[in-house]
């Protein structure tokens, strides 16, 4: 039954309808309508796009997406995102890339190379892809391969990676006993990048075999001046062949006191850590002034190298100090780390020597120790070492790899815990709102309309 109320708006209707002016603005009013329920509705529709360039970005996305993970150690997220890729355009390179690197890191080789090649048969003059496969080579041992594939990545003028790539290319000369070229390529390096740290240190052991002592110290001095300028004169150590270059150099010289200090650095295992693995820097060098003149000259710069191997000296003996066993009353063995950390010492090994047979840096082995996995390449990697290292101490896995799993859930929770929930409002419940926002707003309207007119 139909109110007064009702009765009216009906006859004003009407007689909107008959008036031609009303009539107009009813159509527009009706116009606005349909439009705005018409765009609501367009945003639920997939219409509008190209099948063929969505899906190129799709794995365009995906493929970056897999190799940022891959950089910062998420290996289960970037395997799954390269295998979105794939499942979309199976000849997708860069998605090849990251399934072979991740096959590297896990020591499945052959699976490694298969997407390597597969990888290259795709995107034949990829230079990063190519030199990533070069360094794969190297690693296991293949130098004559990996020296055919970092030629061809060395030419490329437009690979942002030449510089590394040169480098690269001087070790693997190396290796293979080609001493002059493998100088060439170190040389081409530094004119590339100057704040290369490993290629100077090469083209001052190659001088020292030479007999080129100046020229040696030289390159030296210039090493030394990379290592400051990246940052890394404090916190990381020298390798061996820095060391016994530095002993050398010293002896050559005639100053006995600063072959000694060397000589007791290389003693104390300070510079054992990997020369692959501690010498990736990033920054700047300063550039030095080559020194050519006579031995008054050399003095002024060996007097430089000299006070640099007192203060590394004195900085040793500073974290030996430092690092001082605590009493057996202070040591929680509440941890994984604290349990391998104590069995260590109480089995006499340093951390060099348990790093060399674990093949990972002494940072990675503190990391382990201090139960900071967050510092190593992922959970998967951390889980591999903290069971290797184990084994290697001849401890039981089961109690300690519970511990760790435990740390790892905590972890887990908390960083959940953490992070803010994003909104689940779904397209169609935004749609929804919209649409009848839309229909709201033209009827308020069209009673505006009514009012002023009738």
């Amino acid at each position: 039954m139909q109110t007064t109320q009702s009765k009216t708006f009906i006859t004003a209707l009407g007689q909107s309808v008959c008036d031609p002016h009303r009539r107009v603005a009813l159509r527009l009013l009706l116009a606005g309508v349909f439009l705005s329920s018409f765009i609501s509705c367009v945003t639920t529709t997939t219409g509008g796009f190209e099948p063929e360039a969505s899906e190129k970005q799709a794995v365009i996305d995906y493929s970056r997406l897999a190799l940022a993970q891959l950089e910062s150690g998420d290996l289960v997220s970037a395997r799954r995102n390269a295998n979105n890729a794939l499942a979309i355009d199976s000849r997708a390179a860069e998605s090849l890339e990251v399934l072979a690197l991740i096959s590297q890191r896990e020591g499945d080789h052959s699976l490694a190379e298969e997407f390597f090649i597969r990888a290259l048969r795709e995107r034949s003059q990829a230079s990063r892809i190519r030199n990533n496969y070069a360094a794969f080579l190297f690693e296991r041992a293949r130098y004559v391969e990996a020296q055919r594939h970092l030629r061809r990545v060395v030419s490329d003028a437009g690979y942002a990676g030449r510089a590394k790539a040169y480098e690269n290319l001087g070790l693997t000369l190396l290796a293979l006993q080609d001493s002059e070229g493998a100088q060439a390529a170190f040389l081409r390096a530094t004119e590339l990048d100057s704040s290369l740290v490993q290629s100077p240190l090469e083209l001052g052991i190659l001088g020292i075999k030479q007999e080129e002592w100046l020229e040696a110290r030289a390159w030296f001095e210039r090493y030394l001046n990379a290592r400051t300028s990246a940052g890394v004169a404090e916190s990381v150590a020298h390798s061996k062949r820095a060391l016994r270059a530095g002993r050398d150099l010293a002896a050559a010289s005639g100053d006995h006191e600063a072959a000694a200090i060397w000589q007791r650095l290389l003693d104390s295992k300070r510079g054992n850590i990997s020369i692959i693995n501690s010498l990736i820097y990033r920054g700047r060098a300063r550039s030095i002034l080559y020194e050519s003149g006579p031995k008054s000259s050399f003095r002024v710069l060996w007097d430089s190298i000299k006070k640099r191997a007192i203060k590394t000296m004195n900085d040793d003996l500073s974290e030996v100090r430092e690092d001082a066993e605590p009493s057996e009353a202070e040591v929680d063995l509440s941890t994984p780390g604290a349990r391998l950390r104590a069995e260590r010492l109480r089995r006499g090994f340093d951390e060099d020597e348990i790093a060399d047979k674990l093949h990972i840096t002494r940072h990675y082995l503190r990391a382990i120790e201090e139960d900071a996995y967050d510092k190593l390449p992922g959970v998967v990697f951390a889980r591999g070492y903290v069971r290797n290292y184990c084994l290697l101490l001849e401890m039981r896995t089961e109690p300690l790899m519970t511990l760790f799993e435990g740390l790892v859930e905590t972890a887990r929770k908390e960083k959940e815990a953490e992070s803010v929930p994003r909104s689940k409002l779904t397209r169609a419940d935004r749609n929804q709102r919209w649409l009848s926002l839309s229909l709201f707003v033209s009827v308020v309207l069209f009673a505006i309309l009514w009012f002023i007119n009738g």
